[in-house]
């Protein structure tokens, strides 16, 4: 039996969703050296979080054809590959234009993987018949205070941004690897529920 196979469907998503919300942490305590390193004020950071949640959104509203268009599987393989590129060519860059589409690129990976990691946990509460969705966000909330904590302490003993984040993609990436290839295409008995999934219902129809 394949690695694959041995991990519960329940604990992947789980872990994706801790993963996903670990790198929030991450960005939320290196703010301070982004902007040092892009030499912008407080205004400058509030236009990478703009550009951030607008992909993010445009992401979303597009989700339910991108799915449809390719698997889970395969979305959030690319999805992960991106993320984890990115955020290695994030302690390099120093020119403001390109940090905005950098930005912009990760809110588009966000936002496509949050509707999905949310749909998996809505066809795990399905298949098992309970409410699940509170623990799938205390994941969420766990991995921003995991994030958070362990970066903190990357800077307090001034740990390099580029080491710190090469360690979490080299930990992180197998593990998002993993967790990616149980996830599930949703039944098509299912598809008529969609619209209690996090914004996939309402562009759904809308798209």
């Amino acid at each position: 039996m394949s690695i694959v196979n041995k991990i519960n469907d329940t604990w992947a998503c789980r872990i994706l969703f801790f993963i996903i919300a670990f790198y929030v942490g991450l960005w939320t305590i290196r703010i301070p050296n982004i902007k040092d390193q892009l030499s912008i004020d407080y205004l400058g950071i509030g236009y990478l979080f703009f550009a951030f949640a607008l992909g993010s959104i445009v992401t979303m509203m597009f989700a339910s054809k991108i799915i449809k268009l390719f698997t889970p599987k395969i979305i959030t393989l690319f999805v992960a590959l991106l993320l984890n590129v990115l955020w290695l060519l994030i302690p390099f860059t120093t020119n403001f234009e390109i940090m905005l589409i950098f930005s912009a690129l990760f809110g588009c990976c966000y936002g496509i993987f949050e509707v999905i990691i949310n749909l998996q946990a809505s066809i795990i509460e399905k298949r098992y018949q309970k409410s699940m969705m509170s623990s799938f966000h205390g994941f969420f909330s766990l991995g921003v205070l995991t994030g958070a904590f362990i970066t903190s302490i990357f800077v307090e003993y001034q740990i390099n941004f580029f080491i710190n984040v090469i360690c979490y993609v080299v930990i992180l990436a197998p593990i998002i690897l993993i967790c990616a290839l149980t996830l599930e295409e949703e039944k098509e008995q299912d598809k008529k529920k969609e619209q209690s999934i996090f914004f996939f219902g309402l562009f759904y129809y809308l798209f």
